[in-house]
């Protein structure tokens, strides 16, 4: 058994229709057992956990490292993804933390996917309470001096190791790599706009995966 997760503060460009086209993506792309739990100010039609520190963006990221909150590997997938392929080696990943490298900057990590063990990752919530970060968390939540890959991830989780890498031809970025050059990965992941909603979840494109 393993958890997928997401998170969703209901925004103009976020709502409960992309915690359900991921959860269908997941649901017809991955074999393993898995609970799926959104934490959200809303109410999907999942299994859910309220959101409580009313953190701006990508900041909310910080709740899954809540000290109890998972039992099993997570997953976590950040909404402007679609899935569009098979996941089962993905998600049989068992390390302690992974993530993702920056589309365009390979030293980088990009917390748009991330999996860790939840006993041994929690201490990052209680890095977060020490108050150290609340200078990152002003409005607006936007470039790379809010980033929270780089002022929180980065100097806190120094040995981590990339999805990217493991699992090569998995991720895309679909406006710099899948655009351009259109073939068959698993995961679809957009960057700003355009979203998933604005090319209507590719449902008609017979390049992807199926």
């Amino acid at each position: 058994m393993i958890d997928i997760v997401c998170v969703l503060r209901k925004s103009k460009d976020f709502d409960v229709d992309y915690v359900e086209h991921l959860k269908d993506g997941i649901d017809k792309n991955l074999s393993i057992p898995y609970n799926f739990t959104c934490l959200t100010d809303t109410k999907p039609n999942c299994d859910y956990l309220p959101l409580t520190e009313n953190l701006p963006g990508w900041w909310n990221q910080i709740e899954i490292f809540k000290p109890q909150l998972f039992q099993n590997q997570v997953f976590y997938f950040d909404l402007d993804q679609i899935i569009v392929g098979n996941i089962d080696e993905l998600c049989s990943y068992t390390g302690t933390f992974g993530a993702l490298h920056r589309f365009n900057r390979n030293k980088d990590m990009s917390t748009s996917f991330m999996s860790f063990n939840p006993k041994k990752m929690s201490y990052l919530w209680e890095e977060y309470k020490t108050g150290k970060y609340n200078k990152f968390m002003v409005p607006p939540i936007s470039g790379e001096n809010k980033s929270i890959a780089l002022n929180f991830f980065k100097p806190n989780v120094s040995d981590w190791d990339c999805i990217s890498d493991l699992y090569p031809n998995t991720f895309l970025n679909y406006k710099v790599q899948y655009r351009k050059n259109p073939r068959k990965c698993k995961i679809l992941w957009f960057h700003c706009k355009p979203r998933p909603r604005d090319v209507d979840w590719l449902k008609n494109d017979n390049n992807i995966s199926t």
